[in-house]
């Protein structure tokens, strides 16, 4: 029997436990009994990736030329290193990814220090930097000055992503920890984009894991009395502490 905590208090329980999440984050759950000690090594071995992303909205896409069809029109992607690495802002690619009659939007990657040392400046400052940024090398003035909104989805400060868009594997642990990534500890099983062995970080890796995870426990659970999955009910089988400061205590805090 596999029984996960929640948050407000009902008590899921299930004859599994399937985790899509990156495997640092397994860290932070409490699991009794412990987790093999290989496994266990994951989440210390396993870090996300330093990134931010940032887009910005506008009413039309002003660098697109007039009157040509969208089927013609190119993402602007420079190449890697294409930008000046002395450049206050170093961004190695602009994406535009406005949809089919709507508004204009672009959208970038910043990388480690110079996404943390830019997100330290503040909102302002990240705006006006990218925004300027985006029109000088694409030399058109209404990019810095039409948004209509900008976004920076900060990854590495949210506490329950830590990162993005992925994590890496450190040096020496993908040969002495690779069995532990994927096997199933009793009755946890693992999922998730982090976890694929094909398209790790993109949406088709989660797709991956979702599905080779579901049919493996189709398997187990017909096998366990010949029952197919149902629905997760809640249950009231623990009797965890309710204050906050005791669900911080024994890990139970989310």
């Amino acid at each position: 029997m596999t029984r996960v905590p929640a948050n407000p208090w009902p008590r899921y329980i299930g004859k599994f436990a399937v985790l899509a999440m990156p495997p640092w984050l397994t860290g932070r759950v409490t699991f009794a009994p412990a987790l093999p000690r290989q496994r266990n090594q994951v989440p210390q071995r396993t870090p996300m990736g330093a990134v931010v992303k940032v887009l910005a909205f506008y009413e039309r896409p002003y660098w697109r030329a007039e009157g040509v069809p969208l089927s013609e029109q190119v993402t602007v992607a420079l190449e890697p290193h294409a930008f000046n690495p002395d450049h206050p802002l170093y961004i190695d690619s602009v994406f535009d990814v406005s949809p089919p009659g709507g508004p204009g939007v672009l959208a970038s990657f910043l990388w480690n220090d110079n996404a943390f040392e830019l997100m330290s400046k503040g909102e302002d400052e990240v705006r006006k930097a990218v925004l300027d940024t985006w029109a000088e090398f694409m030399a058109c003035p209404e990019v810095a000055t039409k948004a209509i909104n900008f976004i920076a989805v900060d990854w590495p400060s949210q506490q329950w992503t830590g990162g993005s868009y992925t994590s890496y594997v450190s040096p020496g642990a993908w040969t002495s920890l690779r069995e532990a990534y994927f096997k199933p500890c009793g009755r946890i099983h693992w999922a998730g984009t982090e976890n694929s062995s094909s398209w790790p970080g993109f949406f088709e890796g989660a797709i991956v894991t979702g599905e080779a995870v579901s049919a493996e426990l189709d398997k187990l659970l017909m096998a366990d009395g010949g029952r197919k999955p149902g629905a997760i009910h809640p249950g009231d089988a623990w009797d965890l502490p309710r204050t906050h400061t005791e669900r911080l205590m024994t890990g139970f805090n989310h």
